[in-house]
């Protein structure tokens, strides 16, 4: 699944948004050739550090796609002292553990951070907080057009989702809350139509909310391109000018709405 949906995200020791598929893929692949070489000769100390070391890579992956819950980080620290007691670290799995994470923070290092910051008053259009979003014209569910320029001179949320993201599902009825209450911000709701395995899966989740707000279609990824859309869900917060004034990586709900438009 995540290999045919890949979703991007800022992790752990690395400062830009980067593929999460492959590295979780690789935090896989370590703990997989860990369980082997352990399970040659099984310990109870072995089974422990392997619950860890799954129980990480479950949180790694709860914190990036905006799911972590602090019960997961309990339960971490919880079989971290455990490990710790049952089965003491020898020397060279501290060395070890030391050295994967110095060889992260040089990977981390030589990694192009794939989200610039542009400076104000850049001739290009940006994505920072100040500058001035791309427009856009894309189709609703009905086939109609929209284009975002329709909404000059009000302030508007773009927010960027999927029917397969789960913190996207999550912060809808949040967002259709919202918008049924204002009558003076415009909510736009996109869809990154070239991530769906299925555009009718998109269109049946979103069917409830589209009284609410607009549902448009970035059926050929030009709009989330030039959004520089690397993780979901994205959401943007636009003045009357057009400039934004917010942004959001990650699920919103109605508090952050209403803070962020008032």
């Amino acid at each position: 699944m995540t290999l045919v949906v890949p979703k991007y995200g800022t992790l752990p020791l690395l400062s830009s948004p980067q593929p999460l598929h492959l590295y979780m893929a690789a935090l896989v692949s370590l703990l997989l050739v860990a369980t082997w070489r352990w399970m040659r000769t099984p310990t109870l100390g072995a089974l422990l550090w392997t619950g860890v070391g799954a129980c990480s890579i479950w949180l790694i992956g709860t914190y990036v796609t905006g799911t972590f819950e602090w019960w997961g980080l309990i339960l971490f620290v919880g079989l971290v002292a455990i490990a710790v007691y049952m089965a003491r670290p020898s020397q060279k799995t501290v060395q070890y553990g030391i050295a994967l994470l110095v060889l992260l923070a040089i990977i981390n290092a030589s990694l192009p951070d794939e989200t610039p910051r542009l400076e104000a008053g850049s001739s290009q259009t940006g994505l920072n907080i100040g500058q001035v979003p791309p427009n856009f014209e894309l189709k609703r569910t009905d086939g109609t057009t929209f284009n975002l320029s329709e909404l000059r001179s009000e302030r508007i949320v773009v927010n960027f989702w999927a029917s397969w993201c789960p913190p996207c599902r999550a912060e809808m009825p949040d967002m259709a809350k919202f918008a049924r209450e204002q009558d003076d911000v415009s909510i736009v709701a996109v869809n990154t139509t070239t991530s769906e395995r299925d555009v009718a899966d998109a269109e049946s989740f979103v069917a409830p909310y589209e009284d609410a707000f607009e549902v448009v279609y970035d059926e050929n990824g030009i709009v989330g391109e030039a959004y520089r859309i690397q993780a979901m869900p994205t959401t943007y917060v636009l003045d009357e000018n057009g400039v934004i004034v917010a942004k959001q990586f990650g699920a919103i709900d109605h508090a952050w709405l209403k803070a962020q438009t008032n």
